[in-house]
C-alpha cells in the first residue's frame, strides 16, 4: 500500500495536515440505543447473510458480536 496525500503512510483513519483524525466511523462508533440496534439489524443483513425474520439465536448473538467489535474497535484505533 502506498502513502497518498489525503492518507499518510498510506492508513485511511492516520491523523491528517491538521493533527485530527476524521470522523470515518460514522455510525459504527455510535453509543446511541437507536443507531447501534440499526447497526445490530445491518450486520445481521450484511454480515450474515440473514433477514430478521429467518434469524436463529445464533445469527442474532453474531450480529451483536459484530456490532460491538465495530465500537471497540474504533475506540481502539483511536489511541493508537
Amino acid at each position: 500500500m502506498t502513502a497518498t496525500a489525503s492518507h499518510p503512510a498510506g492508513r485511511p483513519n492516520s491523523p491528517g495536515p491538521e493533527g485530527a483524525r476524521p470522523h470515518a466511523a460514522g455510525r459504527r462508533a455510535s453509543l446511541q440505543t437507536d443507531e447501534f440496534r440499526l447497526a445490530v439489524v445491518e450486520h445481521l443483513i450484511h454480515t450474515c447473510a440473514k433477514d430478521a425474520r429467518d434469524a436463529a439465536t445464533y445469527d442474532l448473538y453474531q450480529a451483536f458480536a459484530h456490532t460491538v467489535r465495530d465500537r471497540l474497535v474504533h475506540r481502539w484505533l483511536a489511541t493508537q
